[in-house]
C-alpha cells in the first residue's frame, strides 16, 4: 500500500501532475545541477539524491521519467583554489572548461571533479543524463532563449525590482510564514525558493567569494547560513561542527552586463577568455553587440544568434533552462526558501519571459560534518561521496539521505558513529527480512538497496557485523589469511543479513573474502584512517609475567576457568557465553544464573583483567572477538603463568 505521508510519494504525485498539465504532456523531468569548481562533496550529493529518489518513485509507477544533471561548467573560475600555485590566478574569470587541470591529469579543471563524482553516482546506482552547459551555450542550443531574454530585458529588470526590497525568510520557513514539512508542495509555486545566492558582479557565473562547487552559476544551492542539525538527523548525533554548504557566500546576481540599461547576457572576452566584460552596445535586429574587457583592454563583438561565447546571468539562466528542458521537479536549499530568491524570481521570469512554468520545488537542509574545521570545496577537506563510499556501503549512503525528510539536517560522522550506523542498518534489514518492519521501513530499505531500472547496488553476499570486521582487521593488522580464518570460525549467528555464514561439514563456512565486499574494505579503511592510534589493538607478544605473578587467588582461578573452557565451543557465541559465565562459575553459580549488580561488577573487573593481560589496556575490541582472533594457544601463553 502506498504511504501518502511519504515525502517522495507526495513530490512524485505533484511532479506527475505538473508534467501532465503542460502542453504535450510527455515524460517527467527531474533536475539537478552542480558547478564543478572544486571537490563535489556530501552537501552536493543531496542536490542529486532528492530528485533521484523522487524520480525513482515516478519510475516505479511506470511513468516515463528522466533525471538530468546540468554541469554548470560554463561558470567562471572565481578564485585560486587551495593547493594550486598562485600563478593559477591567470585563469580566474574563465569558464571552468577552459581552465586547465594544473596537474595535467584531466582535460580541464571541471573534468577533474566531474570524473570521481560520476564514479560515485555509478556506485550509488544513480542514473542521470548529463548536460554540459558549455556545450549547450557553445552549440547555439540556447540561442532562442538568449534572444528572448535580451528582448525582454526591461520586463526582467521590472521583475527583479519587485523583489529587491523583500527580506529573506528564516531557513526552513516559507514566505507565507508556515513551516516547511519537507513535502513536495513546499515552494512548488512562486512562493517557493530556489537555491538562493547568485553570480558575482552580475555575470551570473560563479557567484561565490570562494567556496566549493556551486549549484549552478551563482545559485549555489544549499547553505551559507549555519543551522543546527534537526533532532533525529541522519546519524542522530548533536549538531555538526561545520555545515557543508554547496556554495557559501554567493553574491547577489540580479545581473546587468551593461553599464547603462539592464542587459542579462555577459560575453566572455574572445582575447583573454575572461568574463571581465561590459556590454557597450547591442543591435537587436542583428543580434550582435560590442563589449569592452577590463582585464585585457580588448574591445570586441559578440553574436547571440547562434553559438554563444557568453551566458545569461543566473537569475535569468535558470528559468530559461526550466522552459528549455521542461523541468517538472527540482530541489534546492531550505535556507533559500525566501522572497527574492532565485526560485521566486525565476518563477515570474519563466512565466512572463519564456512562456513556461516553474517546477515543483522541494527545499532541503544542510549536510553537516562533525569534527572538522570550516569546509568548502575549493578550500579542500570537504568529504566527498567517494570518501563516504570508502567507509559506508552504497546502500547505507543512500539510506542516510532517504530515511530523513529533506528539511531535516544530516550530520555525517566518520568516527565511532559509523559503528552505530551499521548496527542500525543491519537491524533494520533483519526486521525487513523477518517481516516485522513497518511499511515505511520496508519502503526506505527497498529504495536504499537498489533502483527501479538498475537493480541492487553493490552489497556483500555474506554479511557479518561491521563491528566484528573492523575489530578483526585491527587485531590481525589486516592479514587476509587470519581474517578469513577467524570469520570461518565465527558462528553463523553473527551474520546480519544477506547469505548467512552457515557452517559446512568441516566446521568452516563456505565463503571467501570477496563475498564480504564491499563491507570488508570499508572496515579496513575505517580502521586504518579513522580509529585513533591510541585506540588500535596490539596484542602482546610475550606474557606480562609481573602481572601474572601478582594475581590474587580468585583472579588466577578465573583465568584457569577461562583457559580450560576455551575449546568447548570455539565460536563467537561460545566465547561470549564463556566470558560472561566465568565470574558466575567462580562463585559456584550455574553459567545461566541471572546477572545481579554484584555479578555485573565482577564481570567488568574480569574483562579489564583479560584486556590488560592481552593488550595492555583496560578496554579493547569486544572480548569474544579478541579471543577468537588471538587463538587458543596464544591465549594460554599470555594468560598462564610459567610453570
Amino acid at each position: 500500500m502506498v504511504d501518502r505521508r511519504d515525502w517522495m510519494t507526495r513530490a512524485a504525485d505533484e511532479a506527475i501532475e505538473r508534467a501532465q498539465r503542460r502542453p504535450g504532456g510527455g515524460k517527467v523531468v527531474c533536475a539537478s545541477g552542480i558547478s564543478p569548481s572544486g571537490p563535489i562533496h556530501l552537501g552536493n550529493l543531496r542536490e542529486i539524491l532528492v530528485p533521484h529518489l523522487v524520480a525513482e518513485e515516478i519510475r516505479s509507477r511506470g511513468v516515463p521519467c528522466e533525471h538530468i544533471l546540468s554541469w554548470d561548467d560554463y561558470d567562471r573560475l572565481r578564485k585560486v583554489p587551495a593547493g594550486v600555485p598562485a600563478d593559477f590566478a591567470e585563469h580566474v574569470g574563465r569558464p571552468l572548461t577552459a581552465v586547465p587541470d594544473p596537474w595535467g591529469e584531466f582535460p580541464s579543471w571541471a573534468e577533474r571533479f566531474k570524473a570521481p563524482f560520476r564514479d560515485a553516482l555509478r556506485r550509488l546506482g544513480i542514473e542521470v543524463r548529463e548536460i554540459s552547459q558549455t556545450e549547450m551555450y557553445r552549440s547555439g542550443a540556447y540561442a532562442d532563449g538568449i534572444a528572448r531574454a535580451i528582448a525582454a530585458a526591461p520586463t526582467i529588470d521590472g521583475i527583479l525590482g519587485r523583489y529587491r526590497t523583500l527580506q529573506p525568510s528564516p531557513a526552513g520557513s516559507r514566505p507565507d510564514g508556515s513551516g516547511s514539512d519537507g513535502s513536495g508542495s513546499d515552494g512548488s509555486g512562486p512562493g517557493g525558493s530556489g537555491s538562493g545566492g547568485s553570480g558575482s558582479g552580475g555575470s551570473g557565473s560563479g557567484g561565490s567569494g570562494g567556496s566549493g562547487p556551486g549549484r549552478r552559476a551563482g545559485r549555489a544551492g544549499r547553505g551559507g547560513r549555519r543551522e543546527a542539525a534537526a533532532p533525529g538527523g541522519a546519524l542522530d548525533v548533536p549538531p555538526a561542527d561545520v555545515d557543508v554548504a554547496v556554495d557559501e557566500g554567493a553574491a547577489d546576481d540580479e545581473g546587468s552586463a551593461s553599464a547603462s540599461a539592464y542587459f542579462p547576457f555577459r560575453p566572455y572576452c574572445e582575447v583573454c577568455g575572461r568574463d571581465t566584460t561590459v556590454v557597450v552596445s547591442f543591435e537587436p535586429a542583428a543580434g550582435q553587440g560590442g563589449y569592452s574587457c577590463s582585464a585585457c583592454g580588448n574591445h570586441g563583438r559578440f553574436d547571440v544568434r547562434g553559438p554563444a561565447n557568453g551566458k545569461l546571468v543566473w537569475k535569468v539562466d535558470w528559468p530559461m533552462r526550466w522552459a528549455y528542458e521542461n523541468v517538472a521537479f527540482e530541489a534546492g536549499g531550505v535556507d533559500h526558501s525566501s522572497p527574492g530568491s532565485s526560485f521566486t524570481v525565476g518563477g515570474s521570469i519563466v512565466r512572463e519571459v519564456f512562456g513556461g512554468e516553474p517546477p515543483v520545488y522541494l527545499p532541503y537542509s544542510f549536510v553537516g560534518v562533525r569534527g572538522r574545521a570550516k569546509l568548502s570545496g575549493s578550500a579542500g577537506g570537504a568529504p566527498t561521496p567517494a570518501d563516504a563510499l570508502h567507509i559506508l556501503e552504497p546502500a547505507i549512503v543512500r539510506w542516510i539521505y532517504a530515511r530523513r525528510r529533506p528539511n531535516q539536517a544530516i550530520t555525517v560522522d566518520f568516527g565511532a558513529e559509523v559503528l552505530r550506523v551499521y548496527d542500525e542498518w543491519d537491524a533494520l534489514n533483519r526486521r525487513v527480512g523477518d517481516g516485522a518492519a513497518e511499511p515505511a521501513e520496508d519502503t526506505v530499505v527497498a529504495r536504499s538497496r537498489g533502483t527501479v531500472g538498475g537493480g541492487p547496488v553493490d552489497a556483500p553476499r555474506t554479511v557479518f557485523p561491521f563491528r566484528l570486521l573492523s575489530s578483526i582487521c585491527d587485531i590481525t593488522a589486516d592479514d587476509p589469511t587470519q581474517i578469513l580464518r577467524i570469520l570461518r570460525q565465527a558462528s553463523g549467528g553473527e551474520a546480519a543479513g544477506g547469505r548467512e555464514a552457515e557452517v559446512d561439514g568441516t566446521g568452516q563456512t563456505p565463503f571467501t573474502l570477496d563475498d564480504l565486499q564491499p563491507r570488508l574494505d570499508c572496515a579496513r579503511t575505517w580502521t586504518t584512517e579513522h580509529v585513533p592510534a591510541e585506540q588500535r589493538t596490539i596484542v602482546r607478544t610475550e606474557p606480562d609475567r609481573a602481572a601474572l605473578a601478582a594475581l590474587g587467588a580468585d583472579e588466577a582461578k578465573a583465568l584457569a576457568i577461562l583457559v580450560d573452557g576455551l575449546e568447548q565451543d570455539w565460536s563467537l557465541n561460545g566465547l561470549t557465553a564463556l566470558t560472561y559465565a566465568v565470574p558466575k562459575l567462580l562463585r559456584g553459580l550455574p553459567a545461566d544464573a541471572p546477572a545481579t549488580a554484584e555479578l555485573k561488577q565482577a564481570q567488568r573487573a574480569f574483562f579489564v583483567l583479560i584486556y590488560r593481560l592481552l593488550v595492555g589496556r583496560d578496554t579493547g575490541p569486544r572480548l569474544p572477538t579478541l579471543l577468537l582472533a588471538v587463538g587458543p594457544e596464544r591465549i594460554r601463553t599470555l594468560l598462564t603463568a610459567a610453570e
